[in-house]
């Protein structure tokens, strides 16, 4: 998949055989664009969802009514225990599009 932008953080790119997962945001790139992405429909009780933000997916900017599906992101664990709470805080969405 490929078209998301990002709303409240960055993307780092992952190096050699690493996935890459989300930083903190950049000064002047409100919405940077993510790399494309690959999806796949596993069992939920097959895989650790430890380093994994689950990140709303909104259609525009509004958020309100443009909810579409929500998508798990991989993040830096060695931030702590408190990984997750700091995207929350952060407001960090996906977005379809950047129009209102």
């Amino acid at each position: 998949m490929h078209g998301f932008y990002l709303e409240g953080a960055a993307w780092e790119e992952g190096r050699g055989d690493d996935e890459g997962n989300l930083k903190d945001a950049i000064k002047n790139d409100l919405h940077p664009m993510t790399p494309v992405m690959n999806a796949y429909a596993i069992h939920s009780d097959k895989e650790n969802w430890d380093d994994m933000y689950k990140c709303p997916v909104y259609m525009t900017g509004q958020r309100g009514a443009d909810y579409v599906f929500s998508a798990n992101i991989r993040i830096d664990m060695d931030e702590g225990p408190y990984a997750v709470s700091r995207w929350v805080l952060a407001g960090v969405a996906l977005l379809l599009s950047l129009e209102n």
